[in-house]
């Protein structure tokens, strides 16, 4: 008998709501060393910083030009109000050195800043670590398997502004500005964000971004970037990001690496090149990424990938009526009755 009390706990166990995980991770993530923004949000308490330094050459052969550029990279993330919210500012600062027909300058200033926030409106790994495992199957219960349903991605929006700073000799984000084009202080951005765990070490995201909105020369870009996690402290990644605008159009390619120094500390290095001579580019650099973490986490009970109104947390509500007057209701016959007591001797 104790026996059977001992499987009818475990079932219990298993067939109960289980509580549901926040989308914070116990380490570090970052949108270092690519470009591209991640769906998911560093979590609420968590403050992070992702830094980096790079040096490039760019050319453009039409007009005769070429710069040579160190430049600072910077993103302060925070996770506020919700686990799903994040406010994120973020940008570059460049110093540079101009040949222009013959005549050389050298130029620093912002090149670009942005203040923005973004949201995870759809988890689908919230659903799936609901799953049960599969009984018959070791293999199927393995992360590195693929799965068709893996390709649903999560979904995240952006919304932010940009800020350009007076006296930057940048604009729009070029590296050139040929026709003295002018760029207003203040320009909207929005994003929408996918990423898909293909297996537990492969991850695909994707950014869909318009960008300078309200001035002369808006922006429509991607960013698609495939990574590859060979353990826990080693991944390697690939971008492809392309840019149309009538100011300036580009198809930049990226790859590199990045290393887990412990769970809040990241080091990583990248190379970048694009496929164009108007103009052409090469660049290269390092970065660290840094959170301190504050996250204290939230419990959910959710059913079947759904939360549970509050009212299923509260404890049962006290029955109704006087005591004397239940024992003549009918009981419910699907209640099946209690079990005998059995001796604790009992094997």
């Amino acid at each position: 008998m104790k026996k059977i009390a001992k499987l009818c706990s475990f079932w219990m166990l298993m067939t109960i709501p289980i509580f549901g995980f926040s989308q914070y991770t116990d380490v570090i993530n970052s949108n270092r060393p690519g470009t591209s923004f991640s769906a998911y949000s560093v979590g609420t308490k968590v403050y992070q910083g992702e830094f980096g330094m790079s040096y490039g050459h760019d050319e453009h052969n039409l007009f005769d030009a070429d710069v040579d550029y160190f430049d600072i990279e910077y993103a302060f993330r925070w996770g506020v109000w919700r686990e799903q919210f994040e406010v994120i500012l973020n940008g570059n600062y460049q110093i540079d050195q101009l040949t222009d027909r013959g005549r050389t300058f050298t130029r620093s200033g912002p090149m670009n800043t942005t203040l923005g926030a973004k949201y995870l409106f759809y988890d689908p790994q919230r659903k799936r670590k609901l799953e049960e495992p599969n009984l018959y199957s070791w293999k199927a219960n393995q992360g590195k398997k693929f799965k068709w349903k893996n390709l649903v991605p999560a979904l995240s929006g952006y919304v932010g502004a940009n800020i350009r700073f007076n006296g930057s000799p940048f604009v729009y984000g070029s590296n050139f500005n040929f026709f003295n084009e002018n760029e207003a202080d203040i320009s909207g951005k929005i994003m929408l964000i996918t990423q898909s765990h293909i297996t537990a070490d492969w991850v695909f995201v994707t950014n869909f971004i318009y960008d300078r909105i309200g001035t002369d020369f808006t922006s429509t870009q991607y960013i698609f970037t495939l990574t590859h996690a060979f353990n826990i402290k080693w991944a390697a990644f690939v971008e492809n990001q392309g840019i149309s605008s009538d100011f300036y159009s580009d198809n930049i390619v990226r790859f590199g690496g990045a290393y887990l120094l412990n769970s809040n500390l990241q080091f990583d290095a990248s190379f970048n090149f694009n496929t164009k001579d108007t103009p052409s580019r090469t660049f290269g650099g390092i970065g660290v990424s840094y959170r301190m973490d504050y996250h204290e986490s939230k419990w959910e009970l959710v059913d079947d990938g759904k939360k549970l109104p509050k009212n299923e947390l509260e404890q049962p509500k006290k029955k109704k009526g006087w005591p004397i007057l239940r024992w003549f209701k009918k009981k419910d016959k699907n209640v099946p009755p209690p079990d005998e007591e059995f001796d604790e001797n009992e094997n």
